[in-house]
């Protein structure tokens, strides 16, 4: 998170080269799922991912990607108006797997999943 956003302050902010070494460090070690969130650094954490993961060339490409909207004190409806950034920071990493980040919105779990579903379609 770089020390950024709601929860950046958290824990330690890390150098560049380190993130980097984490990542490859965690791939070489058979982990292909990485999650991020736009609550990480106000989407420093999705930023530092895919550079990472670029970082690792053509080995990176089999990697997978979750992230997560942040649903306090918004509907539903931010879902869609919110994705292109999600995937701008993310600098064309594909997203596998998008989630609903806690449960406390001002949406029902219904409205926020049929949003979800329009992103697929």
């Amino acid at each position: 998170s770089k020390g950024r956003g709601l929860v950046g302050k958290f824990w330690p902010v890390l150098e560049d080269s380190v993130i980097r070494d984490i990542t490859r460090i965690s791939w070489e070690g058979g982990i292909n799922w990485f999650d991020t969130a736009e609550a990480y650094g106000g989407g420093q954490s999705e930023e530092m991912l895919a550079d990472a993961l670029s970082a690792l060339g053509d080995a990176g490409k089999g990697a997978h990607v979750a992230t997560k909207w942040w649903p306090a004190m918004r509907t539903a409806g931010n879902i869609g108006k919110t994705i292109d950034e999600r995937l701008r920071r993310l600098k064309g990493w594909t997203i596998d797997l998008y989630q609903v980040h806690q449960p406390y919105s001002f949406s029902s779990a219904s409205s926020e999943m049929n949003a979800m579903a329009k992103l697929v379609e």
